[in-house]
C-alpha cells in the first residue's frame, strides 16, 4: 500500500482541501514516539483507510518535534493525534494510538450518523497509554499482528493487571475480547504462555485461600480457557456445584462455564446456571436487533447487511433452542415454558417453532 500522505505543508494542504471542499486529515506524529510510528506502518496503510482518504480527503503528516510551533498553535499535547478540518476549520480530533478499525470508524464517523454510536468506543483516554486503555489494547494488538510478541506480552500483562482499575467499565472487555487476543498470543509465543500461566496460578491460590473472592476465581477460569486448561475448570465446578456456600461464586463465573458445558453435552448443568432465563432471552434478542441499527445501512452494502441479518437470526434461534433445552434438562419446566412462550412472541416463525420442538 502506497503512502496516503501528501508531501505538501500543512498550510498548502489546508488551502487545497478548502478549495476542493474535501476533508483535511492531519496525522500528528513524532519520530521518537513508538505508537505513532506503528500507526504510520499499519493503520495508515490499511486498504480501506487509504480508499477513504483517496475519495474524501487530503492527508498530511505533522512531525510535532520538527514543527513544534505549529503543533503548539494546533494545541497538540500528545502524539499520536489525528485532526480533521473541513472548509478551513477544525471539526474533530482524536488522540492516542488507533489500530486500523478504530481509525476507519472515526474517519467514517466524520460524515455519518454512526458518529454518536461509536464515539464512546473510539474516544477512550487522551493519548497516554497509562490512562488510555482502549489505545493501549489496540497498540498491544498491533504489536502482536506485527509479530513483536515480546513487547505485546509486556502490554497485555500490564493490561491484565491494571485495565479494570484504570477504567472499570472495561472489565468485561478484559475477560472477553482481550482474553481472546491473549489466547492467540500464548499460542504463538511460549514466553507469553509462561507469563499468563504464572498469573493463572497466582489467581488460583488467591481464590482457594478466599472462596468468596469471585473476581480471582473468574480470572482463574478465564485464564484456564486462555491456556487451554478447561479440564481444571470443570474439575473445580464438579467439586463445588452442589455446595450452597459456593453458589454465588459459581453464578459469578457461570457465563464462562456455559459454552464449556454445552460442548460436552452437559445440558442439566447448563440449565442450572441461568438465574433469569427471560433476561437471557432478552439479551439474545437485543443482540439480534443490532443488525437493524441505522448505522448498518451506512457501513454495509445491502447484500452484506442481508447476510448479517440472516446469520444473526439463525444464531438467535439456536441460542433460544439451547436455552430451552438446558432448562428442561435441569427440570426447570416452568422457566422452559416461559421461554417458549416469549420466544414465539418475539419470533412466531415456523423456524422458531421447529427450533423449540
Amino acid at each position: 500500500m502506497s503512502d496516503v500522505f501528501r508531501s505538501a505543508t500543512f498550510e498548502e494542504a489546508k488551502a487545497e482541501a478548502q478549495a476542493k471542499g474535501v476533508w483535511l486529515i492531519v496525522a500528528v506524529t513524532a519520530a521518537s514516539d513508538e505508537p505513532a510510528q506503528l500507526m504510520d506502518r499499519t493503520a495508515w496503510r490499511h486498504q480501506r483507510v487509504a480508499e477513504w482518504i483517496a475519495s474524501n480527503a487530503i492527508a498530511v503528516r505533522l512531525d510535532a518535534d520538527a514543527r513544534g510551533d505549529l503543533a503548539a498553535r494546533l494545541r497538540i499535547d500528545s502524539v499520536p493525534t489525528v485532526l480533521a478540518f473541513k472548509n478551513g476549520k477544525e471539526k474533530d480530533r482524536i488522540a492516542g494510538f488507533l489500530e486500523s478499525t478504530r481509525l476507519l470508524m472515526w474517519l467514517l464517523s466524520l460524515d455519518r450518523d454512526i458518529k454518536t454510536i461509536y464515539d464512546k468506543h473510539i474516544r477512550q483516554g487522551g493519548g497516554d497509554l497509562d490512562t488510555d486503555m482502549q489505545g493501549r489494547l489496540s497498540f498491544a494488538k498491533e504489536l502482536m499482528h506485527n509479530n513483536d510478541h515480546a513487547k505485546a506480552t509486556e502490554h497485555y500483562v500490564w493490561l491484565w493487571h491494571n485495565m479494570e482499575q484504570v477504567e472499570p467499565g472495561m472489565g468485561g472487555v478484559r475477560v472477553s475480547f482481550m482474553a481472546g487476543e491473549i489466547k492467540r498470543l500464548v499460542g504463538a509465543f511460549p514466553a507469553a504462555r509462561d507469563s499468563f500461566a504464572a498469573i493463572r496460578e497466582e489467581a488460583g491460590r488467591a481464590a482457594d485461600a478466599d472462596p468468596a473472592a469471585n473476581n480471582k476465581r473468574l480470572d482463574w477460569v478465564v485464564l484456564n480457557n486462555v491456556l487451554g486448561d478447561q479440564e481444571q475448570t470443570l474439575a473445580w465446578f464438579d467439586g463445588v456445584k452442589d455446595e450452597p456456600k459456593a453458589e454465588a461464586t459459581v453464578r459469578a463465573v457461570g457465563r464462562f462455564l456455559i459454552e464449556l458445558l454445552k460442548a460436552r453435552g452437559r445440558w442439566a448443568d447448563v440449565g442450572r446456571l441461568y438465574r433469569d432465563p427471560l433476561k437471557e432471552l432478552a439479551f439474545h434478542h437485543e443482540t439480534l436487533t443490532q443488525a437493524n441499527l441505522p448505522m448498518m445501512a451506512g457501513v454495509l452494502p445491502e447484500g452484506a447487511r442481508a447476510t448479517v441479518e440472516k446469520v444473526m437470526t439463525t444464531q438467535f434461534r439456536k441460542s433460544v433452542a439451547d436455552l430451552h433445552t438446558s432448562l428442561r434438562a435441569a427440570g426447570r419446566n416452568a422457566d422452559a415454558q416461559a421461554v417458549h412462550a416469549e420466544a414465539l412472541r418475539l419470533d412466531p416463525s415456523d423456524d422458531m417453532k421447529r427450533a423449540l420442538e
